[in-house]
């Protein structure tokens, strides 16, 4: 890769609100634009963490990117920060937060596959644009 690309996939990852803290994964979109989320349904396609390719269906209002091959859907809400993990295994666990535990974050990281799909409710007034 080129000086350029690698610094255009820095700052696409800092508009997107990407960030680890204290290594937690944290979403701060506050660089997004509205005009950014789908305006109808799509399908996403990607590499999962087995190699394999994938497929999702992503909704009006959202906007999906994976990190570390793990897919990160933001919705476009009107309701507060609430982050839903989804297992391999079928678990889903439910965060009152934009922030995700360092446990959770290690497996992320690490790509031992236990976690499917991240997806996170935006609150429209945290993005700036």
């Amino acid at each position: 890769m080129t000086g350029q690309v690698k610094e255009e996939i820095i700052t696409r990852m800092g508009e997107l609100g990407c960030i680890v803290e204290d290594g937690c994964l944290t979403f701060q979109p506050t660089l997004m634009r509205k005009t950014e989320f789908l305006t109808k349904a799509r399908e996403f396609t990607y590499f999962n963490i087995s190699k394999e390719k994938s497929q999702m269906e992503i909704q009006k209002d959202e906007l999906v990117y994976t990190y570390c091959q793990v897919p990160i859907v933001y919705h476009l809400s009107d309701k507060d920060w609430l982050i839903n993990i989804y297992y391999t295994d079928g678990k889903v666990e439910n965060i009152k937060s934009n922030k995700i535990s360092k446990t959770v974050s290690q497996s992320i990281f690490s790509r031992n596959n236990l976690i499917k799909e991240i997806r996170v409710e935006c609150p429209a007034s945290s993005l700036l644009f």
